[in-house]
């Protein structure tokens, strides 16, 4: 049965929610671009108790046009026991009049106990919160350098949920400063990028490989990656740096040098795996960020990271040492030169501190506390 079959197989959702134990709390999460995050969520929550439902766009912009990646992860939340309700098409078709009547209609009879939104700039998913307490996550409080402003639609957008937000999740201390900077009064959760945490650490690969992954945005230092590199080939002068990804900095990565594997544009989940597998470490030198997912990701599987001291990256490093000034390239250089010989008791360390901080069980836990908060407030 083919995973559309399968979404159009499920229960109703009020039969759905009349099969839920009355202890179970009944949570919405509404998602567009951060699909693929939300699903995970959906599953973490579902695994600790929780009943969930998604209302969700169906748009593939997030995979890079890929169905079977968006199918992937539609099928990992029914196989979990989430309802899933689609919203389709632009914001001003037909198909999305029609999806979104139908998505607000279900989450009705669905009866959510709160409602948890992920940044969006679509009203109809607006719409689809309803009246429940509603949570909504901050991935970013400020724009990134050099993204580009919001039209005036999607500022009113953003502006709503916030307006309409009964309580905020974001994933770092610096975060939740920059949110009461910016006077949002409403309780706020300090919850880390919860990840899926692999079987075991992954080993340390034979070869060295410096691993930068992911958006190639100007905020992200590639251009301090580039000069810290100069340095370690002086120590290691058979290190690959490999960079992949796709995005206006890609200009930073030099052509036609040998020691650098670049691997241009989107970089599917099994792409992901292999480099993963071949990563020595991987190195995030933003020079102005939140959190990371990409470090998150690699971290889980036991792999190094190096940062810088932007956001709430430092949280995710396993040792101080593995934390650089922003913008420092020298001192990115010695943290990459002093990690490249590390052996397998280093990835255990970062193994288990993502399994302690990151997996999707703890974060799971500490969200579900916060919404039995603000619903006994």
């Amino acid at each position: 049965m083919s995973v559309l079959s399968r979404l159009r197989s499920q229960p109703s959702r009020s039969t759905t929610a009349e099969l839920c134990p009355d202890t179970a709390l009944r949570v919405l999460l509404i998602c567009d671009w951060f699909f693929a995050y939300c699903a995970a969520q959906a599953v973490g929550l579902s695994t600790s108790g929780a009943s969930v439902m998604v209302v969700c766009r169906d748009h593939l912009a997030e995979f890079a046009g890929s169905r079977a990646e968006w199918d992937h992860h539609l099928a990992r939340m029914i196989d979990a026991g989430v309802a899933v309700s689609v919203v389709r098409g632009r914001v001003r078709s037909r198909s999305a009049l029609y999806s979104g009547v139908r998505a607000w209609s279900a989450a009705r009879r669905w009866r959510p106990d709160i409602a948890h939104a992920h940044p969006n700039h679509d009203p109809w998913l607006l719409l689809v919160s309803g009246n429940s307490p509603l949570v909504v996550t901050v991935h970013d409080a400020v724009p990134h350098p050099g993204q580009p402003m919001l039209g005036m639609f999607k500022a009113a957008l953003d502006r709503l949920w916030l307006r309409r937000a009964d309580g905020i999740v974001v994933h770092g201390e610096q975060i939740e400063a920059v949110c009461r900077a910016r006077g949002l009064d409403v309780p706020i959760a300090v919850i880390p990028h919860g990840t899926e945490l692999a079987a075991a650490p992954d080993p340390v690969p034979r070869n060295r490989d410096v691993l930068f992954f992911g958006r190639l945005e100007p905020y992200k230092g590639i251009g301090v990656l580039v000069e810290a590199m100069e340095e370690v080939w002086r120590v290691y002068p058979a290190v690959r740096l490999t960079v992949a990804g796709r995005g206006p900095a890609a200009t930073e990565v030099p052509d036609g040098d040998p020691r650098i594997r670049r691997i241009a544009g989107y970089v599917s989940d099994e792409d992901r795996d292999r480099l993963f597998a071949e990563a020595t470490l991987l190195v995030a030198p933003y020079l102005e960020a939140s959190q990371s997912g990409v470090v998150s990701l690699a971290v889980a599987r036991g792999i190094p990271a190096v940062v810088s001291d932007a956001g709430a990256l430092p949280d995710l490093a396993v040792d101080p040492s593995l934390v650089v000034p922003v913008g420092d390239a020298r001192a990115l250089a010695n943290a990459v030169i002093t990690t490249l010989e590390h052996g397998e008791t280093l990835r255990r360390r970062v193994y288990d501190m993502a399994s302690e901080r990151l997996s999707w069980p703890v974060v799971s836990g500490l969200t579900l506390a916060f919404y039995r908060r603000l619903r006994a407030s």
